[in-house]
């Protein structure tokens, strides 16, 4: 089910749009649905840097490990 809540009608109240079938949402809905997927793409893009940043971290930690001396 998707509840929408519209825009501010002509007489001042605020319109109101529920719906339990798969019609196109309201123009807010829209808005909201936009928002929220690029909030996502945004999450998957610092993952995907927070992955490769500890990635190259622990490479830098094993290089340095086998520097130190006295480790074999």
């Amino acid at each position: 089910m998707k509840i929408c809540f519209g825009s501010i009608g002509g007489e001042g109240r605020l319109d109101t749009v529920a719906s339990t079938t798969n019609t196109v949402p309201a123009p807010p809905c829209d808005r909201v649905v936009a928002l929220g997927l690029h909030a996502d793409r945004g999450a998957g893009s610092l993952a995907e840097y927070a992955d490769r940043a500890r990635i190259a971290g622990q490479a830098c930690e094993r290089g340095y490990d086998a520097l130190k001396p006295g480790q074999q």
